[in-house]
């Protein structure tokens, strides 16, 4: 993927974040967020319906809230947001949670090494990794952190993009 795709994506994955006031949803574990976004994201790429019925599905149990006037879908659990926004052209999926401890990018890809390997773009609030579908379609993955007051938003990210 071109660098001004993945800028893109980060910008739409960041868009989609949920609002960052207090959490009114119970802390989580990263590696909770990781395994929710493999299974929801990563094990559906392409498959919006597939993301959003994996997301309603237990153990996730999560309600869709809204749809955006982009089309963005969003559900939510007493753990975790999901947001997803497919269409021809594009999908993207992003689940998050919040985690009282303070986490860096550093450590979120750390904890997604065994799954995504070493990423090739880190900064301090964001980490990336480029990949290939089989059929050898641009995905790009994505970690995202943001930080308030007493937590930490951390968030997981997959998106493909048709040429």
């Amino acid at each position: 993927m071109a660098r001004a795709a993945a800028l893109l994506f980060a910008a739409a994955a960041l868009s989609a974040s949920p609002a960052l006031a207090a959490p009114s949803i119970t802390p989580v574990k990263p590696e909770v967020v990781l395994a929710a976004a493999k299974a929801i994201c990563f094990d559906h790429l392409n498959d919006p319906e597939g993301q959003i019925a994996a997301a309603k599905a237990a153990p996730f149990n999560a309600k869709q809230t809204e749809i955006d006037d982009d089309g963005t879908v969003r559900l939510s659990s007493d753990l975790l947001t999901v947001n997803i926004l497919g269409d021809d052209s594009k999908n993207y999926c992003m689940v998050s949670g919040f985690s009282a401890e303070f986490m860096s990018a550093d450590k979120g890809a750390a904890i997604a090494k065994g799954l995504l390997g070493t990423p090739q773009e880190l900064d301090a609030n964001t980490a990336m990794w480029f990949g290939q579908t089989p059929s050898g379609q641009p995905v790009m993955y994505g970690f995202m952190t943001t930080r308030g007051e007493g937590y930490t938003l951390v968030s997981y990210a997959s998106g493909t993009e048709n040429n």
